[in-house]
């Protein structure tokens, strides 16, 4: 992975699936709920033990990616843990087959089972009611500095894949950048509307943010993930003008970046939307590495021309189409492969990866295959195919 993303001659590209903890996120629940449900046959509830719930949590996410059949050479891994102290007041409860985390002193629940909701915003409110002035947004959005983060126990699953993965895997931690993850206080339509009706308010919380986000990649850094995988959304062309993109976007974007850079860790920045009118803006931001996309939504993501257009600048992660890979037979999968390949080669490196998450009904075994086809592909057959290639056209 490192290699590819810095440049430096491969014998293979590497294989990066985008948002695999979202793909194994069921299978994971799958196997927590089983390892508790015994324990609590014949009882009301089950006090959690903190320490016991992070090892069982973190066993099943290794045990889920382990068993995918082809192991790709990384793992993203986003989701965390409630802090320690909250965990320790929890108990663990039973309806049905069902498992719930129940936290008595607030009346929390929280379905743990694979049934769980898993979107973690619950349904967009647009009419949400918006902050209102500043010492509001301070309350609605705290900010944790990077020892809290490490010292509450949020990341502790992270910390126990890397121990775990980390010698044959290229861990990578995800996170939002600052725009984005406004979206959590604001919904949709108040992300959009609060820059233009009421930019103050919206840079003083945006401030927060990016001050959140600093946190939570020096927590990230000082862990010892292999990277940072960090996700930008809601800023793309079809969704606001190049001016609010270029005030309120860009520049706490780069900063972010800029800094994961800094600690020489890479940081791969994921693009939604239509983003060929943000490229000249991308190669200011200067990721080590771009991933976007597939096409679809009705504009153009040609890899190729991405990959032209930062050149020799940083990487460029493939965007095959997630939703086709459990459809294509093994011909089909390697011709599409090629087509990444090539498409990528104007970039300074190239990694095999997903535009977006691989739906939830995907078999198994069609990931597995384009693991291992995508594994398969060796850097000097596809030069020597390529130049075969040229050289035929030239006789």
């Amino acid at each position: 992975m490192l290699a590819a993303m810095f440049g430096r001659p491969v014998d293979r590209p590497p294989v990066a699936p985008l948002y695999l903890d979202l793909y194994l996120q069921g299978e994971v629940r799958r196997r927590v709920t089983e390892h508790y449900l015994p324990l609590l046959r014949g009882r009301g509830s089950l006090p959690l033990d903190p320490t016991q719930h992070v090892e069982v949590w973190t066993q099943a996410v290794v045990d889920a990616f382990h068993d995918l059949g082809a192991l790709p050479d990384w793992l993203c891994w986003m989701p965390e843990l409630p802090p320690t102290a909250w965990l320790g007041e929890c108990v663990l409860e039973t309806q049905g087959e069902a498992l719930w985390r129940v936290h008595p002193p607030s009346g929390q629940r929280e379905r743990l089972d694979p049934h769980a909701d898993p979107n973690p915003f619950g349904a967009d409110a647009w009419d949400r009611p918006l902050p209102s002035t500043p010492e509001e947004v301070d309350r609605l959005a705290p900010v944790l500095e990077a020892e809290q983060l490490l010292s509450s126990g949020q990341l502790a699953v992270l910390a126990g894949l890397l121990e775990r993965l980390g010698p044959t895997t290229f861990v990578a931690a995800g996170m939002g950048t600052p725009f984005p993850e406004c979206y959590a206080l604001l919904g949709f339509q108040g992300l959009m509307l609060m820059p233009i009706e009421n930019p103050k308010l919206f840079m003083h919380l945006l401030g927060r943010m990016q001050a959140a986000a600093l946190a939570r990649a020096e927590a990230f850094l000082r862990l010892g993930v292999d990277g940072v995988f960090v996700e930008e959304s809601f800023t793309s062309a079809d969704l606001i003008s190049t001016d609010l993109y270029e005030r309120f976007v860009l520049p706490s974007t780069s900063f972010l970046v800029e800094r994961i850079r800094a600690s020489g860790k890479p940081v791969i920045l994921y693009m939604t939307g239509d983003v060929l009118p943000r490229l000249p803006h991308v190669v200011q931001v200067a990721p080590t590495a771009l991933a976007v996309e597939e096409p679809k939504k009705g504009y153009r993501l040609d890899l190729g021309e991405i990959a032209a257009a930062i050149g020799q600048r940083f990487a460029v992660f493939g965007n095959l189409d997630a939703t086709r890979i459990k459809d294509w037979d093994d011909q089909d999968l390697g011709v599409e492969l090629h087509v990444q390949y090539d498409a990528g080669q104007a970039a300074l490196g190239f990694v095999f990866s997903t535009g977006s998450p691989l739906p939830l009904d995907t078999p198994r075994e069609r990931v597995a295959a384009f693991v291992r086809r995508a594994q398969a592909i060796r850097s000097a057959d596809l030069t020597a195919r390529r130049g075969t290639r040229r050289q035929g056209r030239s006789l």
